[in-house]
This record gives C-alpha cells, sequence and structure tokens, in this order.
C-alpha cells in the first residue's frame, strides 16, 4: 500500500510538472503571437514582417526551417518571399509550380497541409523533408500564398496544434500584405493628383467643413 501510494505521488508530480510545462509554453505563444501583432501594425517595412512571422513560426513550432510563398499570378508560381534557415541562394531562386505540388496543393484548395515524420515527402528536387506543415495566406477573399514550417530530419513531429499557431502567424501575414498593398495603391493615387494639381493651369484649393486649407496648389 505504502509503494502503491509513493506512486500515485510520483504520478501526480509528474502530471503537475506536465501541466506546468504546458501552460508556460501557451504563455509564450500567446507572447509571441502579441509580438507579432504589434510588429504588424508598426512596422512600414513589409519585408521585415515577413520575415519575422517566419522566425516566430519556426520559433514556435521548435522546426528546423520556415519559409512564406507567394503566388505570382502571372508565371502560376510560388516564389520564396521570406525565409528562416534556408540557403540564400536557394532562397532568391526558389521557385514552384502550383500544380503536383503540396503548397500548391493548399493554394489550390484553401486548406492547411501536415505531414507526419514517418512518411518524409520530396517536395522539389534535392529538398527532402521528414515533417512539414502549410497553412495558406488568405487576402480578398482568395489564398495568394502559404507559410510552412518543416524538419529536414527526424525530429519533433508537428501537430495540429502547431497548425493553429501557424495559422494565427499566416493571418498576421495577409494582413501585413494587404496594408502594404493599400498603402502602395494610395501613394500611386496621391502622386498622380499630385501631378494633375502641378500641371494644371487652373487655381485649385480644397477646404474643409469648417473652411481650413487642405490643399492648394501653386
Amino acid at each position: 500500500a505504502a509503494a502503491r501510494r509513493g506512486q500515485d505521488v510520483l504520478k501526480a508530480q509528474a502530471e503537475a510538472r506536465a501541466g506546468a510545462q504546458s501552460l508556460e509554453h501557451q504563455l509564450h505563444e500567446l507572447e509571441a503571437l502579441a509580438h507579432i501583432g504589434r510588429t504588424v501594425t508598426a512596422m512600414l517595412d513589409l519585408d521585415q514582417v515577413l520575415t519575422t512571422v517566419v522566425e516566430s513560426a519556426v520559433g514556435l513550432t521548435e522546426a528546423e526551417e520556415g519559409s512564406l510563398l507567394l503566388l505570382d499570378e502571372e508565371s502560376g508560381e510560388l516564389t520564396m518571399r521570406a525565409s528562416m534557415n534556408f540557403d540564400d541562394e536557394f532562397a532568391r531562386t526558389f521557385r514552384l509550380r502550383v500544380e503536383d505540388s503540396l503548397a500548391g496543393q493548399v493554394i489550390a484548395t484553401g486548406q492547411p497541409v501536415i505531414l507526419d515524420e514517418s512518411a518524409p515527402q520530396k517536395i522539389k528536387t534535392s529538398y527532402l523533408v521528414h515533417s512539414l506543415l502549410y497553412v495558406p495566406l488568405r487576402a480578398r477573399g482568395r489564398t495568394i500564398g502559404v507559410l510552412g514550417v518543416d524538419n529536414r530530419k527526424a525530429g519533433r513531429t508537428l501537430t495540429k496544434e502547431d497548425m493553429t499557431v501557424v495559422m494565427a502567424m499566416a493571418d498576421y501575414a495577409a494582413i501585413a500584405i494587404e496594408n502594404a498593398r493599400l498603402f502602395n495603391r494610395s501613394e500611386s493615387e496621391r502622386i498622380q493628383l499630385e501631378t494633375i494639381l502641378t500641371q494644371t493651369e487652373d487655381g485649385v484649393i480644397v477646404v474643409d467643413a469648417d473652411n481650413r486649407l487642405l490643399l492648394i496648389n501653386r
């Protein structure tokens, strides 16, 4: 009976430690997501935002590598816009057709893909992975890219919990991309308006509802 009680105590202690570790991990995830949220709203450099997203996804999932692929609608290829732990030359020249590829499957279906490490998959020539997770980047009602993490060596298995975290990261990346698109469009319209006002021979004055001057040409 004493031995049984001792075993019960050890089991309870182990469960308590596991619970504490799980809570610590969840807190770390929440802090990272909050950091990414602040980053998206504070940074104007899109490349820096996307790199931060990839690095955070790799860190939280304890994966070896991470990548953010965007769809080039003209060529129908996926290009690597941001990455972590990939060779620079490989990342710069990476091109992947949507057809017959796992990333392309995510683009076509809008659904995430997760591979178990027990069945290594070759997703591109000379690019063999043991476990991989791809989630879609959605903007304006369609899938514009893929955020992925992977392990080339047999290591920690990627889980559905990892998928939830990476999907949140993908949402932040999509927001950053959409914000950059809107900023570029508004900047283009501003330049166009400025050109029109500069070249017109008529005087143009714009005021607000309180007759405060907003804009005037020379």
